[in-house]
């Protein structure tokens, strides 16, 4: 058996404290409380997403989209189509409509994953503009100085395309500008509290 100190207490000494078990003191009690779940503020999107103006340059970029598709097909329906046939009008066409659809998504629905979508398909589409410009430009000065009867309307198709890549170079880059500014924390304003 284990010996259990016990407190001595001389005779006629009243005692002090009361008699404390040495051999098992009490455990601490520890509370364990879950900290409470993070509360993720909500960004107003729509006071930093010009709806208009998005709305604006989406059109624009819808139009260059039909457009640059439009050309190509007539490039392609003449009769000796030379440099039509690589498509690049209808492929780039494709992009610039997809980021003017995702643009007038974004535009009326404001909320993180859909202005990052428009933002990241207006750098590709704006991507998609440098190889429609040099296709578009080597073809028009081909054509200037060919002999074939039906090269006009091949050479208006490809100077067409050149203004197309540029309006949409700038529509694109601008979108992507605007919604940069709207999402991404670099080009936020910063709070009332200087953080």
């Amino acid at each position: 058996m284990s010996h259990i100190p016990q407190q001595i207490i001389p005779d006629g000494t009243a005692p002090t404290s009361p008699p404390q078990n040495v051999a098992n003191p009490t455990p601490p009690v520890i509370i364990m409380a879950q900290a409470p779940p993070p509360v993720k503020q909500r960004i107003a999107y729509e006071q930093s997403f010009p709806k208009k103006f998005m709305i604006t340059l989406s059109s624009i970029q819808l139009v260059m989209g039909a457009l640059a598709i439009i050309t190509q097909v007539i490039g392609i329906s003449v009769r000796y189509p030379g440099g039509h046939l690589i498509g690049t009008g209808i492929w780039c066409g494709i992009f610039f409509g997809l980021s003017g659809l995702f643009g007038i998504i974004a535009s009326t629905k404001p909320s993180f994953s859909t202005i990052v979508t428009f933002m990241v398909m207006a750098i590709i589409a704006s991507v998609f503009c440098i190889p429609l410009l040099i296709a578009s430009s080597i073809s028009t000065a081909v054509t200037a100085h060919s002999y074939y009867r039906n090269d006009g309307l091949k050479h208006a198709m490809f100077a067409i395309q050149i203004v197309i890549s540029l309006i949409q170079a700038g529509a694109a880059i601008a979108s992507s500008v605007m919604t940069c500014k709207a999402v991404c924390s670099c080009c936020r304003p910063m709070r009332e509290s200087g953080v």
